[in-house]
């Protein structure tokens, strides 16, 4: 009779395990954690690429001035990019930021990559028009040497575009879904808890 009674109390009792901050930390840590340091590692490289980029203003100098401009222009306002986003991404805390803060944090990240993506394709166009543009001959303005020009421009524009959304799909986007799925599971785990 006893033992019935304890199952059956048992039963009735409704036992939630408690999520803490450690807990987040934990969740966090296992997939969110690592795409995080991916993130960051990613930033860095961008920021270190951008001094062997600066090596390309030597051949801008010599093709055109205005080339030359551009491009540092470019690379000047690449590097302060570069470590605004560095900065806002060490500010995410996941010990001492609650998940609101957290998935606030990352949600404005993924809108700077994406605002990036959008300001990178329109600079790849605008510099390769440019390009195109100073270095036609103006002595040989043929319709064929005008069409291998529009070709090697297009041909240009293209690849690049391809290539810079093939890495940003691999580097950032990836990996903030992986940090938005660790943000969710902790959401559903809170809200499960409540």
């Amino acid at each position: 009779m006893d033992l019935d009674n304890i199952k059956k109390t048992w039963q009735e009792t409704d036992i939630k395990p408690v999520i803490n901050d450690e807990k987040i930390q934990k969740m966090i840590s296992n997939e969110g954690h690592s795409s995080l340091g991916k993130l960051l590692r990613y930033e860095k490289l961008g920021l270190f690429l951008i001094i062997p980029c600066s090596l390309i203003l030597i051949l801008a100098w010599n093709i055109h001035f205005t080339l030359f401009v551009m491009l540092a222009c470019i690379l000047v306002s690449g590097f302060i990019w570069q470590v605004y986003k560095l900065n806002f991404l060490k500010k995410l805390n996941v010990v001492n930021m609650n998940i609101l803060e957290i998935s606030s944090h990352v949600n404005k990240y993924k809108i700077y990559i994406n605002r990036e993506i959008i300001v990178g394709v329109i600079v790849i166009f605008i510099f390769f028009a440019s390009y195109s543009y100073l270095t036609i001959d103006t002595d040989d303005s043929s319709v064929s040497v005008m069409t291998i020009v529009a070709i090697k421009f297009f041909a240009a524009v293209i690849l690049c575009i391809t290539v810079t959304l093939i890495l940003y799909k691999y580097m950032y986007t990836k990996n903030i879904k992986k940090l938005e799925a660790s943000i969710k599971e902790i959401k559903e785990f809170e809200k499960d808890n409540q």
